[in-house]
């Protein structure tokens, strides 16, 4: 028997198909008496006053770059010292630390009708898009293919934008919050805190769409593995560890793709699909690796990313993988991405990607050829305009089936239904987030707990914290002291803060006297009568902090490093303070490891401040006068020397001797390293005995903070086969924690870690497989420094 409830809704739902067929009877209808589509308004993007210059164009030959020639977007910046540098471009685990759950945001269910919350709407979003695509004549569907997407008024659909970007914050659209860059986000080590950063990045994309009609796909997060700290794009990236880029990346697709049990609040992007960090060959390259190296390292943080975060788009990358261009390799886009994990998005390319297929790769002779092969291995949206040129001759050709093209409309179109952007504003709850969500003060404090999060201190000979009655004086120095690097794909941050604007705030509480220098520019030339400035004011102080470091003129997109050293005047300016005041501090803005051996031996303190967005000053002032006690620790590994590194074009970590996992060399800084101003302790580990291969590890130990702050630790569990019969890692990274703890406070920590993803992907099977045997398990404060360990038999 129907419920009284049941019985209203067929009721309700019997009214509102009279509504709809008098509708159409009314005028509701195109010129071909179809029904019409709803939709928001043209879209015509403001742009706001700034105080960093943006000067970059989106209409480029790169997706990642804004800029046609140079490769480099937005290097301006204004009286504020802020810089704009936009340029773009499995299973579940535990961790240790929850990130909410998240609604699955496709379809219910089969029902046409959803009554959540009392919003009536059609959730058959891809059969509301197929209706829409049919509607539409071959030349329209050849306009809508292309990131920019003009309005067709005969059916309602506003122009639309895909091109995006919100890597750190909403990018290239005028005022937003500034995050740490993505690399100082993996240093916190600390997935509830990106999901809360994206969750802030999302609603300041909602607000951005809901004054000034930006649209909602983002090209963001960049999941590719750093591999090599010479990569351009390291910046961009979780660091070089796959565990740790997966649960980022699942925290940011998360918070950015909102909970709404029907609609998306926006679409998140993981890119570049795959296997891409060379930015000198990235147009004509191949980056030719094996199938293991692929399922092991480079896949894991967009599978998480689609699986389990439920990414709704991928970005394919430009290179070619074994000699298939990426955005036309139906293996890595149909076969694994859609048959193996069940991906049900779209998939654009790297801009101007399907033009290198045929000018870069030479793959194909043609360029109807080129977006014939990149249609038919699955990338729906082209970043460029090849085909919008080409796909109404190839459809008349027969090279490509217009049922190729309407697939790929529908899954673009199903992305903006399940954006909102076709139903009534009351029945998307994204639609009513209010203005003053941007630049809250609620999000600026976020932005200043994220900085804070990512100081990580290298090394401290007592020098640290400051003593405020001791000191008197201090000698700020260096070509990164009075501006904010932010990084590639930047907004525009309304309250910036400078290192030298956080120390001079904090000095005055102590009447500290403080004098600043840039002694140098961040690169070229010595400049000699500067550093004896510089050198002066350093003689004259109690204590010099030098900030030195990197920015988007030595690497970014389109600009690898050919070293990791720090530039030669930076160097020479940072021995003539040295020379003349023994207590020297050096603090280092980068979005990459530097080579600072002799730094490392010489001075007694080193904190990597990295790219920590608008925040960045009271962030690094606070850890030097101890308001902070650093918690960060490194992504990616410090290498002691180029000479450790293999050439940038080798993809094999397994054999390559890269990263921590099989790096067997004396290094800098290790992975996961990182100092504090207090000390804990590791005791009472306790790991199953035994258990099957198809079972779980149980894992449990104390940590306690014996020293007397309170602080942050990172308890990191890392696990290694001790008898595989294949070259397996040293050791690689399972589970992570980051806890706080009061002095004397003692915490448990529990894990389990599936014995299956302790396994190797075997070429001839196809699959992993968990080999039966001994495996270690490792519990530390990093890669390096492991305080417990024991072993467990993995039974058949």
């Amino acid at each position: 028997m129907k419920s009284k409830k049941s019985s209203m809704k067929i009721i309700f739902f019997q009214l509102l198909l009279v509504v709809f067929l008098v509708g159409c009877a009314t005028g509701g209808s195109d010129d071909n008496g179809e029904p019409t589509t709803t939709s928001t308004d043209s879209l015509e993007e403001s742009t706001e006053s700034t105080d960093t210059a943006d000067t970059g164009t989106e209409d480029t030959g790169t997706e990642d770059t804004g800029t046609e020639d140079t490769g480099t977007e937005d290097t301006g910046t204004e009286d504020t010292g802020t810089e704009d540098t936009g340029t773009e471009d499995a299973d579940t685990e535990d961790t240790g630390t929850e990130v909410p759950d998240d609604t699955d945001t496709s379809t219910q269910d089969d029902s046409d009708t959803v009554d959540t919350e009392q919003r009536m709407v059609d959730t058959d979003f891809t059969a509301r898009a197929e209706a829409l695509v049919a509607q539409m004549t071959i030349e329209e569907k050849a306009s809508q293919m292309g990131d920019k997407a003009p309005a067709i008024p005969r059916l309602n659909i506003a122009a639309h934008d895909w091109w995006n970007e919100a890597l750190h914050g909403v990018a290239r659209a005028g005022i937003a919050t500034v995050f740490p860059q993505a690399i100082s986000m993996a240093a916190t080590f600390d997935d509830e805190l990106i999901f809360d950063i994206a969750t802030v990045i999302s609603t300041e994309a909602r607000v951005k769409n809901n004054i000034q009609q930006k649209p909602l796909t983002y090209w963001s997060p960049t999941v590719n593995l750093a591999r090599d700290p010479r990569w351009g794009r390291n910046e961009e990236t979780y660091g070089e560890d796959p565990y740790l880029a997966s649960r980022l990346a699942v925290a940011f697709v998360r918070g950015m793709q909102g909970d709404d049990p029907i609609f998306l609040k926006t679409v998140a992007t993981p890119k570049h699909f795959i296997a891409n960090n060379i930015e000198a060959t990235r147009h004509t390259g191949s980056s030719d690796v094996d199938e293991r190296n692929l399922r092991e390292f480079y896949m894991p943080a967009f599978k998480s990313a689609v699986m389990e975060g439920g990414a709704h788009s991928v970005m394919c990358a430009y290179n070619r993988i074994n000699g298939v261009p990426a955005c036309a390799n139906s293996w890595l886009l149909t076969d694994v991405l859609r048959n193996e994990w069940g991906f049900d998005g779209y998939v654009v390319s790297d801009c101007w990607a399907i033009q290198d297929i045929v000018d870069g790769h030479h793959y194909v002779e043609t360029d109807i050829e080129a977006s014939d092969v990149a249609i038919a291995a699955g990338t729906d949206l082209n970043c460029g305009d090849r085909y919008q040129a080409d796909i109404v001759e190839a459809v008349a050709l027969g090279v490509i089936s217009e049922a190729e093209v309407d697939e790929a409309l529908t899954r673009l179109f199903t992305a903006r239904f399940m954006l909102g952007e076709f139903d009534e504003a009351e029945n998307v709850p994204y639609k009513s987030i209010p203005d003053t969500e941007l630049d809250s003060p609620d999000n600026r404090a976020l932005a200043q707990t994220a900085a804070a999060k990512a100081m990580t201190l290298l090394k401290n000979d007592g020098i640290l914290p400051l003593d405020g009655s001791a000191v008197s004086s201090i000698a700020v120095i260096g070509p990164n002291a009075d501006r904010l690097v932010f990084g590639g794909y930047s907004g525009t941050a309304t309250a910036p803060v400078t290192v030298l604007n956080g120390i001079s705030t904090e000095a005055e509480k102590y009447g500290m006297f403080v004098t600043f220098t840039e002694g140098t520019a961040i690169s070229g030339e010595s400049e000699t009568s500067s550093i004896a400035e510089a050198a002066s004011l350093a003689a004259a102080a109690d204590v010099a902090v030098v900030v030195l470091g990197t920015d988007l003129s030595l690497t970014d997109e389109g600009r690898d490093r050919d070293n990791i050293s720090l530039p030669a005047i930076q160097d020479e300016l940072l021995r003539a303070v040295q020379a003349v005041n023994s207590n020297t501090v050096l603090v280092l803005v980068t979005g990459a490891p530097l080579d600072i051996n002799w730094a490392d031996e010489t001075l007694p303190a080193i904190l990597n401040a990295g790219y920590a967005g608008q925040s960045a000053g009271t962030a690094v002032a606070d850890v030097l006068f101890g308001n902070q006690n650093p918690g960060g620790r490194l992504p990616q590994t410090w290498f002691a020397s180029i000479e450790d590194l293999p050439p940038m074009d080798d993809y094999d970590i397994i054999e390559g001797n890269r990263t921590y996992m099989f790096f067997n060399g004396a290094v800098l800084y290790p992975f996961g390293y990182g100092l504090s101003y207090t000390e804990f302790e590791y005791s009472n580990l306790v790991v199953s005995p035994s258990v099957a291969v198809t079972g779980e590890i149980a894992v449990s130990f104390d940590v306690m903070n014996i020293g007397d702050r309170e602080g942050d630790e990172v308890a990191q569990v890392y696990i290694r086969d001790v008898e595989a019969t294949v070259p397996v890692a040293i050791k690689k990274l399972q589970r992570f924690n980051r806890i706080t703890l009061a002095p004397g406070e003692v915490q448990s920590l529990s894990f389990t870690v599936s014995a299956a993803d302790l396994g190797y992907f075997d070429m001839n099977a196809h699959q992993f497989i968990t080999e039966p045997g001994e495996v270690e398990v490792m519990v530390g404060a990093s890669s390096a420094d492991i305080r417990l360990s024991d072993t467990v038999i993995l039974t058949q």
